[in-house]
């Protein structure tokens, strides 16, 4: 009897929760691809001309799932320090993920290093006011990313898929943070006076170019 694919080399297993839907619609899926530690899927949309994104973070087990979450709590007090004046944003990821996976190493030993590493980099990115959109900005074959405004959602070209839709927004209580971020970075200012911003950004290795704007503009 053949073995099916996923029971042999080369196949990853993700888990998703017990409750997700995202296989409900399996025929619609046209790609699915491993981007660091995430994994990025497309479907087709059957009501737009785009095609609908979903990425997943590849975690393997309900434990690691629950680990993750865990994490994310912990983010969110003081056990994570704040950033240092003037470190880059890669430093920033790097020192977090390093923090992130000795607190991991503390609580549970049993966890090997690459496990370890890779639930203490996605942890780390969701640190980031950029986090959520981090698996787009990771793939080689993103061309250019959009965020029109508050509550809206955020879509990019794609080398093969071309325009592709995610269900990711930014509120008004983050839009503040994306602004201080961009100052901080830039060192420019970014206000009704000078209400547009264009900079370069060394992130994951590569030199993306950001602009913004914000009102009157």
């Amino acid at each position: 009897m053949t073995e099916p694919p996923w029971s042999v080399d080369g196949w990853e297993s993700i888990f998703v929760g017990k409750d997700g839907d995202l296989f409900h619609n399996m025929i619609d899926m046209i790609d699915i691809y491993r981007v660091g530690p995430y994994v990025s899927l497309f479907f087709n949309d059957q009501d737009s001309y785009q095609i609908r994104y979903v990425q997943l973070p590849v975690v393997r087990t309900a434990l690691e799932l629950s680990l993750l979450s865990d994490l994310g709590r912990d983010s969110t007090s003081s056990s994570i320090p704040l950033p240092r004046l003037r470190e880059s944003v890669s430093k920033q990821l790097d020192r977090v993920i390093t923090e992130i996976a000795d607190q991991i190493r503390a609580q549970i030993p049993e966890i090997n290093e690459n496990t370890r590493t890779r639930i203490a980099e996605i942890s780390a990115h969701r640190t980031n006011i950029f986090g959520r959109i981090f698996p787009i900005l990771m793939d080689e074959m993103t061309e250019e990313v959009y965020l029109d405004g508050p509550n809206t959602s955020i879509y990019f070209d794609h080398q093969k898929m071309g325009r592709c839709r995610t269900s990711s927004t930014y509120d008004e209580t983050e839009v503040p943070r994306i602004v201080t971020f961009l100052r901080s970075e830039s060192n420019l200012h970014l206000d009704r006076s000078n209400p547009s911003l264009k900079m370069d950004l060394v992130l994951f290795g590569s030199v993306l170019r950001l602009s913004a704007s914000v009102p009157p503009l």
